[in-house]
């Protein structure tokens, strides 16, 4: 049956009354000495900073004062952003733990998160807690959060006698934006104090206007050169491996197994990351959490770590899933090119798949055969928070294929209005000569 999606939203107010005043515009002063804890533990003066300690809650009383002083301080250099925090606090009341990368979400933190691009979309954020420990990941206004990104980046937190104090290190290399003479960037930052349920923002992020949280950044200028360079990163690795087993019916066996490849991946014009791999090795990537399987009559679901595919995973996020990376199981090549330039979004992805002829018995004429996948992703941005795309997405296994083409688009109407429409159209031939077709 055919079925086109489309959910929508309308408002009684024009469009143009309803999308908000600008945020405040933030100019970072440059520093030629990188910012240090301890003096701002000591109220030792610094080189030069922007001050921020005007932070409106938007939980629990959405748009009243945060209930403990804070001050944030912004400065940079040819490298790094300096985030800087003094949260005031009973030491006794604060909640939080020497835990796990990513595993503070419940914890007493700090965030600040970097639209880059200022499409008033797309967002980088960087949470850290009272003992220093990291979170990072994307957010993307209309699809929600993303913590498989992860970057290299630096924080440091102490106790006091009065809070805490925190100091975060962001070089522009692990960010992506255009290259020019002035940074012009969307940022909000946050103070969350859980005991209250607080979350207080500077500018402020009103809960009226969510599902919003991108679109209501204030901006934030860099006012001279900087760029991210042009990174190139060649990672190669060999690993080899010998053993001997008995066999109850051959007797004493031997296996050698060898395995080389390379992983490569490049920044082009500061905007673009181009990803190769060539026969990837996985092993290091942090192991799935356990799932209860018991009675579940659907497909379980795990979140993508691999590097590979986390690179600008959200370009590929549609309201409905038409593309899902872990499929690709085993790999041996794979390319990936994502990234802005000026409206538009783009994405490109191709790899094989081994896995898909392995799974198979030897018997099977298919046996060691592979799956080729590719995505082909363009999005144009256009008003405030408005884009259009299409998406084709086709995978071949032997004789057997799926392809998939599908137009998208999401209208910023006003407030927390919006309106979402998406038509897909797919095919499939299966293994036996089988096809089958219809929208969606």
């Amino acid at each position: 049956m055919n079925r086109i999606c489309l959910a929508a939203f309308f408002v009684l107010f024009a469009r143009t009354l309803c999308l908000g005043e600008p945020g405040p515009v933030l100019r970072i002063p440059r520093v030629h000495r990188p910012p240090v804890l301890q003096e701002f533990i000591d109220g030792t003066p610094r080189e030069a900073e922007v001050a921020v300690s005007t932070f409106w809650q938007m939980d629990p009383v959405n748009g009243a004062p945060i209930s403990q002083s804070t001050t944030a301080y912004l400065s940079y250099d040819d490298q790094n952003l300096y985030v800087a925090w003094i949260c005031k606090d009973d030491p006794e009341k604060i909640r939080a733990r020497i835990a796990r990368r990513e595993d503070v979400m419940f914890d007493d933190r700090i965030t600040i998160n970097l639209d880059t691009f200022k499409d008033h979309t797309h967002s980088y954020w960087f949470d850290v807690n009272p003992y220093g420990v990291q979170s990072d990941g994307i957010t993307t206004d209309g699809q929600g959060d993303d913590s498989s990104w992860d970057s290299l980046w630096y924080s440091e937190g102490r106790f006091t006698g009065d809070g805490y104090v925190v100091l975060e290190t962001i070089p522009f290399r692990s960010l992506r934006f255009r290259a020019g003479n002035t940074q012009d960037w969307g940022f909000t930052l946050c103070r969350f104090i859980m005991r209250n349920n607080e979350t207080s923002c500077y500018p402020h992020i009103s809960r009226d206007r969510l599902p919003q949280w991108v679109g209501q950044f204030g901006s934030m200028e860099i006012p001279e050169n900087i760029s991210p360079g042009r990174n190139i990163q060649f990672i190669p690795y060999e690993m080899s491996s010998i053993g001997k087993y008995l066999d109850p019916e051959a007797g004493r066996k031997g296996f050698n197994d060898n395995r080389v490849g390379l992983d490569a991946k490049m920044v082009l014009h500061d905007a673009f990351t181009l990803d190769t791999a060539i026969n990837p090795d996985f092993s290091q990537v942090e192991s799935d959490q356990p799932q209860v399987t018991v009675n579940q009559r659907y497909e379980v679901v795990y979140p993508e770590q691999r590097p590979f595919f986390t690179e600008n995973a959200s370009l590929f996020k549609l309201p409905e899933t038409l593309f899902f990376s872990r499929r690709i199981a085993d790999p041996q090549f794979g390319v990936r090119l994502g990234g802005s330039a000026g409206p538009w979004n783009v994405g490109f992805l191709v790899a094989d798949d081994r896995a898909a002829g392995d799974a198979l018995e030897e018997s099977d004429p298919n046996h060691g055969a592979r799956s080729l996948n590719e995505v082909l992703r363009l999005q144009y941005k256009f008003g405030h928070q408005s884009n259009v795309g299409v998406t084709a997405v086709n995978t071949d296994f032997a004789s057997s294929s799926n392809r998939v083409g599908a137009f998208d688009a999401r209208e910023q109407l006003g407030g927390n209005w919006f309106a979402k429409a998406l038509l897909a159209y797919g095919t499939t031939r299966d293994l036996e000569g089988g096809h089958s077709e219809g929208y969606d």
